[in-house]
């Protein structure tokens, strides 16, 4: 899990693959970028210092980056790395 650095929202990252954005107070996700069972689990999940993207880890060494925005724009990553991506 990890905290926007600005905005009250929260990233949460799962043994199931699954990502989603969730907004302090509130019941319902904002939005889900990986839905489960699509993923390895998610190793890390962090925000940018000004919060406008986020990245996503996940087991097998897959490295994705988001912009954050409409909910819509959750939908697929910016930038997928092409190679598996080892995390210290």
């Amino acid at each position: 899990m990890c905290a926007h650095p600005l905005m009250p929202v929260y990233l949460t990252g799962g043994q199931d693959g699954s990502v989603q954005m969730w907004e302090w107070g509130h019941q319902q996700v904002v939005c889900t970028p990986r839905p489960p069972g699509t993923f390895a689990k998610v190793t890390r999940c962090r925000f940018s210092q000004h919060g406008n993207k986020f990245g996503i880890a996940d087991g097998d060494g897959n490295l994705s980056l988001w912009q954050v925005g409409l909910a819509s724009q959750c939908n697929r990553p910016f930038f997928v790395s092409p190679t598996k991506v080892q995390l210290m």
